[in-house]
């Protein structure tokens, strides 16, 4: 499990994107060194989700922030993630409709990233 962190920088969360690109990264060098086991590796990069963690870093993300804790996480759907979004493209992972996907890296997060540059 890796964040959207890894594919986008944002203010005061350097140590923690360096250490999520680096999950990034170990996914798929494992997805090389596995293949031959049939074991498929993949990263999954959740964007906001609606969890304690998110919830209590959000007054203190505010503090530091030049707009508004919604304003910054910049959802195209408008809202946190859920658990269940998360649980629906790791499900699909975990099961042998991905049987194709390794070394890949899914980004789930209500279209966040879209509007990096």
């Amino acid at each position: 499990m890796a964040s959207i962190k890894a594919v986008g920088g944002s203010p005061a969360t350097g140590h923690y994107g360096a250490a999520k690109a680096g999950v990034v990264s170990l996914s798929k060098t494992a997805a090389i060194e596995m293949r031959d086991y049939g074991v498929r590796v993949n990263a999954v990069c959740p964007g906001w989700v609606d969890t304690d963690m998110v919830n209590d870093n959000k007054s203190a993300l505010e503090a530091i922030l030049p707009v508004s804790f919604d304003d910054y996480i910049g959802h195209v759907q408008g809202r946190l993630g859920h658990v269940d979004d998360i649980v629906g493209v790791v499900s699909f992972l975990a099961s042998d409709r991905s049987r194709f996907s390794s070394g890949s890296t899914y980004v789930v997060d209500g279209g966040a990233t879209s509007h990096l540059v």
